[in-house]
């Protein structure tokens, strides 16, 4: 009971963050530009803007549970300095070439 608590607790917190905010939007802007790119290849949109968002959000949000559950399950613990070397390192190594900001 006390997970299910905590993981209501996280899920509100990030909802409501700046952050994730933020990426919805960024999220919402290229989903509206690959249904203009759509349409004009097509001539028709097959899935509305909003549709094809809340699959994003949805699919994000499950995938996001699914991933936590498994860290939490197997113990797995991320040091904070640990990733922000890692992004840092990331983020340099992506001015050289995009596919290097990918961290799988």
């Amino acid at each position: 009971m006390q997970f299910i608590k905590q993981l209501f607790t996280a899920y509100s917190q990030a909802i409501t963050s700046f952050f994730y905010v933020a990426i919805v939007l960024v999220v919402y802007h290229e989903i509206q530009r690959s249904a203009q790119l759509e349409e004009s290849w097509l001539g028709i949109l097959r899935n509305s803007v909003t549709t094809k968002l809340y699959y994003v959000l949805l699919y994000g949000l499950l995938g996001g549970l699914v991933a936590s559950s498994i860290i939490l399950i197997l113990g797995i613990t991320v040091d904070y300095q640990v990733m922000l070397i890692i992004w840092t390192l990331s983020l340099f190594l992506s001015l050289f070439n995009q596919r290097y900001l990918c961290l799988s």
